[in-house]
C-alpha cells in the first residue's frame, strides 16, 4: 500500500493495521537524520529488561606476559562489560483525537473542505510531534552521555530522578590545566594535546581516526581565542597583527600545525513541551566540556519489545516502527468519538567501550574546593578562640 494521507480516513486509522503502520512509518521517516543515529548501533531486541542479561562484554587486547618455562599462564579479566543494576528504561507518551477536534474543524467553516482529510491531517501533525519526542529523548541521552559520561533520568512520580553512570574510567576525565580558559596564560592547545596523548596511551587504546566534540558555544570561543590564533600565526610565520584568519583556516591549522583531530561543534536544541508549555530544551552538550572520541558508532541501543503485543483488547490495533524500537497501540471509542494513540519504547544506551572517550572539563574545581577548605578551617579556628571565663 503506497498512498499519501489525503487518501486515508479515520476509519482506516482505527481499523486497518496496514494503514496504521504506513502512516507511522511516513511520520517517522522525517527523523531519518536524527543525530543519535550517527553515534548508535541498535542491537537486536531482547526479551530481558535487565542490563545484567544483555550488556555485551568489551574485549580489550592484553599484552601476553613473559613466563618461566614452568610458569602458569595468568587468567585475564575483560573490562567494560560490567552490568548496570537498573533495567532498561521505558519511555512513552500518546495523544487523542476526539469529538472536540471534529467540532473545531466544522466551526472553521472552510469552503469546499473535506472533513475526513482535515481530521487525518490533524492526526498526522500530532503523530509527528509525538514520534519526534522519542528522537528528542534519544538525542538528549547521547549528547549527555558524550559530554558528561552519564545520563540523567527523572521518571514520572520520582521526585528527584537519578543518574546512570556510563562507567568511563576516572583517569579519562581530565580538568583544564589552568583555572580558566580564554584568559591570558591559558594554553588551550596544550590541553587538547593532553587529551590526544591520553587517547594514544595503551590504557585507552582509542582508534586513530578521532574527533573532538563540543558545544557550538565553546567551539566559537576556541576558534576566536587570541592564544590559539597567536600560536597558529607563529607556526605559519605570520607576523602581521592585522591579518585575519577565518574559522575554517583556524580549524584546519589546528590539525596541520599541532597534529590534533578536527573539532566538530554540536548544536542540538529541541523545542519541547513541559507541562503543556512549549519551551526550548536546554543545550544538549555541556558548554563547559570537550570530549575526544573515535569516529565510529560509540553506543549500543539496548531494547526490548513493546508490551502492547500482550494486549488482547479487540478494539485495538497494534504496530511497531523505527526498527521495532517504538511500539504503538490505537483504541477507537464511540459516543463520544475518540481515537487514542499511545506509543512506548523499552530502550537505553551504553558505551560499546567506555574507555574510548576522553573528556576535559573547563570547570577547575580544585581552587574553589581549596578555598572552601580554608574557609572552614578559619571558621574552626575562630570557634576555638572563644574561651570560657572560669570563676574561681
Amino acid at each position: 500500500m503506497n498512498r499519501d494521507y489525503q487518501n486515508y480516513n479515520l476509519y482506516d486509522l482505527a481499523s486497518n493495521v496496514g494503514d496504521f503502520k504506513m502512516l507511522l512509518d511516513t511520520v517517522n521517516n522525517k527523523y531519518n537524520q536524527a543525530l543519535w543515529k550517527q553515534f548508535t548501533t541498535v542491537l537486536p531486541a531482547s526479551n530481558s529488561h535487565r542490563f545484567s542479561a544483555i550488556v555485551e562484554e568489551t574485549n580489550v587486547i592484553v599484552k601476553a606476559s613473559p613466563l618461566g618455562s614452568m610458569g602458569k599462564k595468568p587468567l585475564r579479566s575483560f573490562e567494560g562489560g560490567e552490568a548496570y543494576g537498573d533495567s532498561i528504561h521505558k519511555i512513552g507518551h500518546g495523544f487523542k483525537l476526539d469529538q472536540s477536534d471534529l467540532n473545531h474543524i466544522k466551526e472553521l467553516n472552510l469552503v469546499n473542505y473535506d472533513l475526513g482529510y482535515e481530521m487525518v491531517k490533524k492526526y498526522m501533525g500530532r503523530a509527528e510531534a509525538i514520534v519526534g519526542g522519542f528522537h528528542t529523548a534519544w538525542n538528549s541521552w547521547i549528547f549527555e552521555a558524550l559530554s558528561d559520561q552519564q545520563i540523567t533520568l527523572k521518571p514520572q512520580g520520582h521526585a528527584t530522578g537519578y543518574t546512570v553512570d556510563l562507567r568511563t574510567p576516572a583517569a579519562n576525565k581530565l580538568v583544564a590545566s589552568t583555572a580558566k580558559w580564554f584568559t591570558q596564560g591559558a594554553d588551550i592547545i596544550k590541553d587538547l594535546k593532553r587529551m590526544n596523548a591520553l587517547a594514544d596511551d595503551d590504557s585507552v587504546g582509542m582508534p586513530s581516526n578521532r574527533v573532538f566534540l563540543c558545544s557550538k558555544t565553546l567551539y566559537d570561543k576556541i576558534i576566536a581565542d587570541a592564544g590559539v590564533i597567536a600560536a597558529i600565526k607563529a607556526y605559519m610565520i605570520l607576523s602581521s597583527a592585522d591579518l585575519q584568519l577565518n574559522d575554517r583556516y583556524i580549524r584546519q591549522q589546528l590539525s596541520v600545525a599541532f597534529d590534533l583531530p578536527p573539532i566538530v561543534p554540536i548544536n542540538e536544541k529541541s523545542r519541547i513541551e513541559i507541562d503543556g508549555v512549549p519551551t526550548v530544551d536546554s543545550a544538549a552538550f555541556d558548554v563547559n566540556k570537550i570530549v575526544l572520541v573515535p569516529v565510529t558508532q560509540l553506543f549500543n541501543m539496548h531494547n526490548s519489545p513493546s508490551d502492547y503485543s500482550e494486549d488482547s483488547n479487540p478494539n485495538t490495533i497494534k504496530s511497531a516502527f523505527e526498527g521495532g524500537l517504538i511500539g504503538a497501540i490505537q483504541l477507537y471509542e464511540s459516543d463520544p468519538f475518540s481515537l487514542i494513540t499511545n506509543m512506548e519504547s523499552w530502550s537505553f544506551v551504553s558505551y560499546k567501550n567506555p574507555k574510548w572517550v576522553v573528556s576535559l572539563s573547563l570547570i577547575h574545581i580544585s581552587e574553589p574546593t581549596r578555598l572552601l577548605s580554608i574557609s572552614y578551617a578559619v571558621f574552626c579556628l575562630k570557634k576555638k578562640k572563644k574561651t570560657r571565663k572560669h570563676k574561681y
